[in-house]
């Protein structure tokens, strides 16, 4: 069967057939109807919301793949109010000791075009920050 990763929401499947360990061995999940409904509860269990929404993707893709507006009006935003280190690691919970990580993320959104400087001239230390649209 060769290398297959867990996945949380079905079973394994290879050539369209789903399997289950069962022991050492896999066995087709359709010779084991207890075991696959036992699965699909575990399974239903499972919340959606609280899993990561992609693995594997680095920065500059999580960024395209982000819905601007849509995050602005989840957490009930304003577009015009502007960003900074500060409110970027109060939102997501960042240590003030790491503000560095909050100006990594500052420095890739400016880069990616996603944000812009409202104040081009002020100091980097008083930097606000608006998004492309605003």
């Amino acid at each position: 069967m060769g290398n297959q990763q867990r996945n949380a929401r079905h079973p394994v499947q290879f050539l369209k057939t789903e399997y289950i360990r069962i022991g050492s061995y896999q066995k087709k999940l359709s010779e084991f109807p207890e075991k696959e409904r036992e699965l699909w509860r575990v399974f239903d269990q499972a919340s959606f919301e609280r899993e990561p929404a992609a693995e594997g993707v680095d920065s500059n893709e999580v960024l395209h793949l982000l819905d601007s507006p849509a995050y602005f009006e989840l957490f009930s935003l304003p577009y015009r109010d502007p960003m900074t280190n500060t409110s970027l690691r109060e939102r997501f919970g960042i240590a003030p000791q790491n503000s560095a990580m909050a100006s990594r993320i500052i420095g890739d959104t400016v880069k990616e075009g996603l944000v812009r400087p409202q104040d081009k001239a002020a100091n980097r230390k008083f930097m606000k920050y608006l998004p492309f649209w605003g």
